[in-house]
């Protein structure tokens, strides 16, 4: 969903919007500017906003971006290996992301699905110094937060992965530029709703306008969910031990 959409919603509900006309650029920019700022007090309350992104790339290069100069960087080889970690400053430099629901190669228009795997069936596979295309893929989330991914095989070069990937909204893009009011996002479930509703209370002030009963019942509602998501999800990540090394995982890396 455009963030403009989500701007223009919270100006209808507020009823200063006519459902047929679009908001004003400058609506727009102070819509994302107080859009960023609920989202880092969600953040700071501990209520992670999220996204989905497919996120896609190509053999990462041998040299570190953040250890050689950008000269250096761009001069050196890509090249896959059996395992690759996407987090700031590793392999892949972005911000790495909470979950991965789908992974998948592609070649020449070609996709090839990879399974996910468990800690001991990735340590049991005898052929990880082989090259081919990948069909299993098991992934770890190291204590910096960054997220390793290991291949049954070691992917051939021409390989693009490409993720269905899960990742936190910090108002920056992969590419290191500031999320724009005509950026597509897609916000988890639920999100969007919340954020649309708390955005319309926030904007009221400026546009001297008093919001609904029914919309501070709606903001208030959605909120509610989310927050009893993130209670549910940090539970179970206590109980499965999530971030944790196990003695699998460390088997796992040799």
């Amino acid at each position: 969903m455009l963030i403009v959409d989500t701007i223009n919603d919270a100006l209808i509900e507020l009823g200063v919007l006519n459902p047929n006309d679009e908001a004003t650029p400058q609506d727009h920019e102070y819509g994302l500017r107080t859009l960023n700022r609920i989202i880092d007090q969600y953040n700071a309350q501990g209520i992670m906003v999220t996204y989905l992104q497919d996120m896609a790339f190509t053999a990462p290069h041998i040299l570190n971006e953040c250890n050689y100069t950008p000269a250096e960087y761009q001069a050196s080889p890509t090249k896959w290996n059996s395992s690759i970690t996407i987090g700031n400053c590793k392999d892949i430099n972005t911000t790495a992301p909470i979950d991965i629901r789908e992974l998948f190669w592609r070649l020449d228009n070609t996709d090839y699905n990879s399974k996910e795997m468990t800690a001991n069936d990735y340590a049991s596979i005898s052929y990880k110094n082989v090259e081919g295309i990948p069909r299993r893929h098991y992934i770890r989330k190291l204590e910096d937060n960054s997220i390793e991914i290991n291949f049954d095989y070691i992917p051939i070069t021409d390989l693009e992965l490409h993720l269905m990937a899960l990742k936190p909204y910090t108002g920056v893009n992969d590419n290191g530029n500031n999320f724009a009011p005509t950026d597509d996002i897609n916000w988890s479930f639920g999100f969007e709703k919340m954020l649309m509703t708390r955005l319309a209370l926030e904007l009221a002030p400026s546009y001297e306008t008093n919001p609904s009963q029914i919309l501070i019942s709606k903001a208030a509602e959605a909120e509610d969910i989310q927050k009893r998501k993130n209670i549910e999800l940090s539970t179970l990540k206590r109980r499965a031990g999530y971030g944790k090394k196990t003695r699998l995982d460390n088997l796992a890396r040799y």
